[in-house]
């Protein structure tokens, strides 16, 4: 929604900025009729489209796939709690945990790629949109320019933020299963009779390493990647803004 009302604003106020009118119209020199202003509006609306709705369509995808994965492994969570503790119940709960181990594996590598490219994506926008507001002066900010940097400002880092507290929420899940995992441990050790075959089946589980979810194992979804983008997006423009100022001199 936000996309498609800055495509709409950016398109009227292109008509009165000769550059921005341009760009959109593939650099024709048009009189302003309804043609024009048609290719205008239909150019603006796809460029919003693929640029700022289609990422945040995948994201949407993404951080719903994370967060479904999430919600499995805080059900298994709940239900190891309230499990009775023996060697059948435990059997099971190994093939449970068997299976949320290999389907996080396929997810993580599944969306790995796509993830990457997302946060490339969508990265370069946040630098691009800093340094155009940066570098230009206050008198070369134009209404279209503005309603340009709207989705910018604000689809871009609500997406980030989504898709990587979504993510993150995997592995703070998979901790309080290894808790609990570690509180059963704990427990049947501590019996005068230890039952040997359940303690086996709760060290399988134990002992499973399960992924974090990453983008190509180059970044690791955890909140502190959230305040290492935008604080390298600050000293970004902090560099931009010196480099201004040193030409002006």
């Amino acid at each position: 929604m936000i996309s498609l009302i800055s495509a709409i604003f950016c398109s009227i106020t292109a008509a009165t900025d000769l550059p921005v009118k341009q760009y959109y119209s593939f650099h024709l020199v048009l009189e302003e009729n309804f043609a024009a202003i048609l290719i205008r509006f239909v150019t603006v609306q796809l460029i919003f489209f693929y640029q700022f709705a289609f990422p945040c369509l995948v994201a949407v995808m993404c951080g719903t796939l994370y967060y479904s994965l999430s919600e499995l492994f805080h059900l298994f969570k709940n239900d190891l709690q309230a499990a009775v503790v023996d060697s059948k119940n435990m059997r099971v709960k190994l093939l449970h945990y068997a299976k949320l181990f290999k389907l996080a594996n396929e997810l993580g590598k599944t969306l790995s790629t796509t993830c990457c490219l997302f946060l490339c994506s969508q990265m370069i926008g946040m630098y691009v949109s800093l340094a155009t507001y940066v570098l230009l002066d206050a008198e070369h900010i134009t209404p279209a320019i503005v309603w340009e940097s709207v989705p910018e400002i604000s689809l871009i880092p609500a997406s980030i933020i989504g898709v990587t507290f979504c993510a993150s929420k995997i592995t703070s899940q998979i901790k309080n299963c290894d808790i609990c995992l570690q509180s059963l441990h704990d427990g049947l050790i501590s019996q005068p009779k230890i039952d040997w075959k359940t303690l086996q089946l709760v060290n399988a589980m134990m002992k499973k390493r399960l992924p974090f979810m990453s983008a190509c194992h180059m970044i690791k979804f955890t909140p502190t990647f959230i305040i290492s983008v935008f604080g390298s997006l600050f000293t970004y423009g902090l560099l931009i803004l010196n480099l201004k100022h040193a030409e002006r001199k």
